[in-house]
């Protein structure tokens, strides 16, 4: 077909973005794009698994795709991310968010490279549960050289519940941190989706 489009690779970025230029001035606008890690994944596993691995729910496409269970969750090493990727419908890709301004949060301790410094360390362990995802998170990560345990809602694609501590440790400057020399180094999640060690 004789369409205007405009295909860009990006090395840095690791993205592929298409283009349409079919706006009456001829300005273009983002057709199609997909986005991956600019460093290379350290955990990728499948997002709930779904029946045939003994977990969840199955949510079917239009085309008869089962697209909930072609979903992989990844984090990538250095770059600091959490993605959901679809192998079978790219609406279904995202980034996980790591909490509300980070940009505004960056500009005001005076980082001018952007939000990579408040990101989470690089995520060495991550375990999810799809039982009770409806009520609660449902997806815990912990991170590296990091003493804390993160939890996140995949339906929201953000950080959505406590940061799992030990009892007299705290975020803030108010109580003791962690000793310097501790590392969460493991985690795991109940089959019922309530628990998480």
């Amino acid at each position: 077909s004789q369409e205007p489009l405009l295909l860009s690779i990006g090395t840095h970025s690791n993205s592929i973005v298409t283009h349409i230029f079919d706006n009456p001035d001829h300005s273009g606008r983002i057709l199609r794009q997909r986005k991956g890690h600019t460093a290379p994944p350290r955990v990728v596993q499948y997002l709930h698994p779904g029946a045939g691995a003994g977990g969840g729910i199955l949510a079917n496409a239009s085309d008869g795709t089962d697209a909930a269970a072609c979903q992989i969750l990844s984090s990538g090493g250095q770059d600091r991310t959490l993605r959901v990727f679809s192998t079978a419908r790219t609406v279904k890709d995202k980034e996980f968010g790591q909490g509300r301004g980070l940009v505004k949060k960056a500009k005001r301790l005076g980082i001018e490279e952007g939000t990579t410094e408040l990101l989470l360390p690089p995520v060495t362990a991550l375990v999810t549960c799809e039982a009770r995802s409806r009520d609660w998170g449902d997806l815990v990560t912990i991170h590296e050289d990091h003493a804390f345990a993160y939890v996140w809602s995949t339906r929201r694609g953000a950080q959505s519940g406590p940061v799992l501590r030990q009892d007299k440790w705290n975020v803030s400057a108010m109580k003791i941190p962690p000793p310097s020399h501790t590392n969460a180094t493991s985690v795991v999640i109940s089959t019922c989706g309530n628990f998480a060690m």
